[in-house]
């Protein structure tokens, strides 16, 4: 095998070759030597012991080396630093095929372990030759580390980093006492009139992590590691009246939750808890922070914030949602959810930890009509609830249209008898709807208690009948599961497949389970039904059993008649 490259300025000529012999599987090679940031043609050949058997030659044109990056920034040299800021200098280092687009300064708080380095706006000089600059925003004592970057107009050349680990520390600032706290997770610290507005920790011991929420003249001091928790040690902070606008702070953005778990899941809610991702020994810069979760189903376009889970404290780690467009969350349903760590200043907000979660399958009345005073009935008209009397029966409202199927958003909860619809009586209690009138108790038997929602196998789909005998049809379909595929509203038995043969408009025989078509693979979805007469019309149903028959699925009717094929014409020879 041979290979040859030739630089594109230069036809005719080669600057390279590679020629591997006597290993015919070995179909790589690495051509050394090159220019960096060239263009070269490439061609291969197969090279035999009798010439006259070479192969031709593939080309393969403009391949381009990688430009060789820009060599390391030199020093850099830290001086004249103070609470908040500090000045930098370096000097540029050969800058080989880079194209210079400008310099790129980042600092990180040492304590913080995550890559999460803040980039630094005013040091990024456009000019090559401007290699000074001063810091500004920075955390009062706070050791930093610091890295400078050469970067270029095509990346692949942007320099190494010049790393300075541990480069400085900030001047200590105003010490505040804070003392301790071991009865609440919070304490208010008054600073009067000395205007204070950013502050880090000054004497810290343990593994205790805090945050902080300001106000005009004073700050809550959160524990943020353990919900609900206090502290014993004597916590003291380093604070200063820092006059550079907030977007020049440098900040670190805050954590996403580490883990986001749907536990707990109905027709109509689905309990969330989630795991909060620690700050370590770096005072959080996530300012009067809060959980919020929002949710859209899947399909849809926009976001929307949870009415239940806003606004959560940091010390909140689980959440119930029940409610979205102004109704409880549709059954069988996959919501997006996703849940992120908000702060006063939303730059600084974590990014989004996202999941996806269905609903469990509940009944249409599972949900409520979305208006107050009127109810669904059941082919969809909506009724006023005064049409006809709440608690006794479908009155005039929905009696013509197959009775109520969703109640009034203001009478959400169905009862069981005679279809009347009740209201909740008491605020939510622990989280849960409280007492209504359905219920047997306070409110004694009055509407039969709730309405049970009962939920059966959803009827099979794609349903095809054809016929290839005079006697028989063949039936294929498929079964229908749930949006959560774990979910099974009863224990499988059998598939059942009915036929009624028709004889005129308005006459066909009673429904007669077909024997051959008792199939007890949920997943084996076809049989052939015989012994029926040819040329015949039948309707054709299928439904699944469950060992429990109250609960069995609901039929799929085959939509048009199925006819069965005719006895062929026999031929008698004379």
């Amino acid at each position: 095998m041979l290979i040859t490259v030739r630089n594109d300025c230069c036809p005719g000529s080669t600057v390279a070759s590679c020629r591997l012999e006597g290993q015919r599987d070995v179909a790589e090679c690495n051509v050394s030597g090159l220019v960096s940031n060239a263009l070269y043609d490439v061609r291969i050949a197969e090279r035999c012991v009798d010439s006259r058997a070479d192969s031709p030659w593939v080309v393969d044109r403009l391949k381009a080396t990688i430009p060789a990056w820009a060599l390391t920034p030199i020093g850099p040299n830290v001086t004249n630093v103070t609470m908040t800021t500090m000045d930098l200098e370096w000097a540029a280092n050969e800058p080989r095929d880079c194209l210079f687009q400008s310099w790129k300064v980042e600092v990180k708080p040492v304590a913080i372990a995550m890559d999460s380095w803040i980039p630094v706006p005013e040091c990024s000089l456009p000019d090559r030759s401007a290699t000074s600059c001063r810091i500004v925003g920075l955390q009062t004592y706070t050791n930093y580390d610091l890295r400078v970057q050469e970067t270029c107009i095509h990346n692949t050349s942007d320099s190494p980093y010049l790393l300075d680990e541990s480069s400085f520390t900030t001047q200590v600032g105003r010490v505040v006492y804070v003392g301790t706290n071991p009865d609440t997770n919070s304490k208010t610290i008054f600073f009067g009139s000395q205007g204070l507005n950013a502050c880090a920790y000054h004497t810290k011991c343990c593994q205790d992590e805090f945050s902080l929420c300001y106000a005009t003249d004073q700050v809550d001091v959160i524990r943020t590691d353990l919900p609900d928790a206090g502290w014993g040690q004597d916590l003291y902070l380093s604070c200063v009246d820092d006059p550079v606008a907030q977007d020049d702070m440098k900040r670190i953005v805050a954590q996403p939750p580490a883990t986001l778990e749907a536990v707990g899941r109905t027709a109509n809610s689905i309990s969330l808890v989630w795991l909060p991702f620690g700050s370590g020994g770096y005072m959080s810069d996530c300012y009067c922070s809060v959980w919020n979760i929002f949710l859209r189903r899947q399909g849809t376009q926009e976001w929307l914030l949870s009415p239940e889970c806003n606004n959560m404290p940091f010390s909140q780690s689980s959440c119930t949602v029940q409610e979205l467009e102004g109704n409880w969350l549709f059954p069988d349903t996959v919501y997006e959810v996703r849940v992120r760590q908000t702060c006063s200043f939303d730059r600084l907000s974590s990014p989004f930890v996202e999941i996806q979660v269905p609903t469990l399958p509940g009944c249409t009345f599972s949900q409520h009509s979305g208006r107050d005073d009127f109810f669904v009935c059941a082919d969809g008209f909506e009724s006023n609830i005064f049409e006809g009397g709440r608690f006794d029966g479908d009155g005039i409202g929905c009696w013509q249209r197959g009775g109520r199927a969703k109640c009034a958003m203001n009478f959400p909860y169905m009862c069981a008898s005679p279809d009347s619809c009740a209201k909740v009586t008491s605020a939510l209690e622990g989280g849960v709807r409280a007492d209504h009138c359905c219920m047997t108790t306070p409110c004694g038997s009055q509407n039969g208690g709730d309405r049970e929602c009962i939920v059966r196998p959803r009827p099979p789909v794609d349903l095809v009948v054809t016929s290839s005998t005079p006697d028989s049809l063949t039936i294929d379909w498929k079964e229908q599961g749930f949006t959560d595929p774990t979910f099974y509203p009863c224990s499988f038995r059998r598939w059942q497949v009915d036929l009624s043969h028709f004889f005129f408009e308005h006459w066909s025989s009673e429904w007669t389970a077909a024997p051959e078509c008792f199939i007890e693979d949920r997943r084996t979805t076809l049989c052939t039904v015989s012994g029926l007469i040819s040329n015949a019309y039948y309707y054709v149903r299928i439904r699944e059993v469950c060992q429990d028959d109250t609960l069995n699925g609901d039929y799929e009717t085959y939509p048009t008649l199925a006819q069965v094929n005719p006895l062929p014409a026999t031929v008698v020879f004379i």
